[in-house]
């Protein structure tokens, strides 16, 4: 009996063990099994976020391209504030570009001298066409010619020169004035391409003369002639020396274009 109670007992011990294994795995299980429901769930609630919030792409990668200076705001970016860093950046290079070019304008334009040529401006036999010596020639040429002509009769009345008298007689000072105006109102009037002002001159002096011949023609300035008749009259000569006096002084002569 004792042996049989013993396997009995050892056998029992087996059963249990078997059991308590059993137990064991299916606790495990349980386990795994709550494990993996966790992790489903924390991977599915990752996803959920993931497509919630969109990793950002890279700039570099995308149809947009960073510009130098432009404000970086993330996916937040300002136009405005992207339109005005390119129109400031924009507007650097044009000034830039713009500076280089007066640079090298004023480094490469040289002003041509011009001579005055031998002669009167207008003595058609001895003289010379003031326009074309000028190399005003052309439509363009002409407007600027009448313009330039236009002041120096301007200024010159306007300096207070004597109108009824040689340009040889006028006020040296009051002579630099008329340059210098036109010379201010004119650019193409510089002293680099007509030297001494010789152009501006020889308008003034053609104005003074013309205009002395204007008075003469109508009575306002006495002629060297009618002052000898005048003379000749008072001293008893004949009225026939008288008169020829007369004639020479009419001022419809052509007194030749002061130089």
């Amino acid at each position: 009996m004792a042996p049989r109670n013993g396997s009995k007992t050892a056998g029992e011990r087996t059963r249990k063990e078997h059991q308590d294994s059993e137990s064991t795995q299916r606790t495990n299980g349980t386990h795994q099994a709550k494990s993996r429901k966790q992790s489903d769930r924390t991977t599915g609630s990752a996803g959920s976020d993931k497509s919630l919030h969109p990793v950002e792409e890279d700039s570099t990668s995308g149809d947009r391209m960073q510009v130098d200076g432009e404000p970086e705001s993330g996916g937040d970016l300002d136009e405005v504030a992207i339109l005005k860093a390119k129109l400031a950046k924009a507007e650097q290079a044009r000034a830039a570009a713009e500076a280089s070019l007066a640079v090298g304008h004023n480094n490469e334009q040289t002003v041509k001298t011009l001579v005055k040529p031998p002669g009167s401006a207008g003595d058609r036999q001895r003289g010379y066409k003031l326009r074309y010596e000028m190399e005003l020639r052309g439509k363009k040429g002409k407007k600027l010619y009448n313009e330039i002509l236009e002041s120096v009769r301007m200024y010159a009345i306007q300096a207070g020169l004597d109108l009824k008298t040689t340009y040889r007689n006028q006020d040296h000072q009051k002579l630099g004035n008329v340059f210098a105006m036109v010379r201010s109102v004119h650019p193409y009037m510089t002293q680099d391409r007509f030297p001494a002002d010789w152009a501006a001159a020889a308008m003034l002096k053609q104005f003074l003369s013309n205009h002395r011949s204007w008075l003469r023609r109508n009575g306002r300035l006495e002629t060297a002639g009618s002052q000898k008749g005048k003379r000749r009259a008072e001293n008893g000569n004949d009225s026939r020396s008288s008169s020829n006096s007369s004639d020479d002084g009419d001022g419809n002569g052509g007194l030749p274009t002061e130089d």
